[in-house]
């Protein structure tokens, strides 16, 4: 029976001595930063392309440390794109949550994100860099035919 061998236990208990040897903070960012504002440039492609130039906007961010590699993260952002051609100028209110692997100072995440101006939900993968205060990534949005790459630079408070 399992409980009544002692390999079983150590096996068992393992998760929780290791958990007693590891550091008190939870982030690898010391002292950890959790709200932020951002700027951004966004470049159509596709679709979204033939209608809008690149769109600049400005986001809040939130990264919360859940453990020493991962984090939950969220923004609120705003992007406008102007029009190409006659078309109308576009403003994005984006909405986004999820998680984050923490390699300091690499990390790689994925959010999803709903837009206003386009009705939609949809993943965004995201990679970069976070220093203590700064961070600077690339993220990819795809919301049907709307889609664009985000450079996006941000403060810590």
């Amino acid at each position: 029976c399992i409980r009544d061998s002692p390999l079983a236990v150590l096996v068992l208990l393992l998760p929780a001595l290791a958990s007693a040897q590891a550091p008190s903070r939870r982030s690898y960012y010391d002292p950890h930063h959790t709200f932020g504002l951002g700027l951004q440039a966004s470049l159509p492609y596709s679709d979204f392309a033939d209608a809008q130039n690149t769109g600049l906007g400005v986001v809040g961010m939130a990264d919360v440390a859940v453990v020493p590699l991962f984090s939950l993260v969220g923004g609120l952002g705003w992007n406008t794109f102007d029009g190409k051609s006659g078309a109308e100028s576009v403003d994005v209110w984006e909405f986004t949550a999820g998680g984050r692997f923490n390699l300091s100072p690499f990390f790689i995440g994925g959010e999803v994100g709903y837009y206003t101006e386009l009705d939609r939900v949809n993943w965004v993968p995201s990679i970069g860099l976070r220093f203590s205060r700064l961070e600077m990534s690339i993220r990819w949005q795809s919301a049907s035919t709307a889609a664009w790459t985000t450079f996006r630079g941000g403060f810590y408070f």
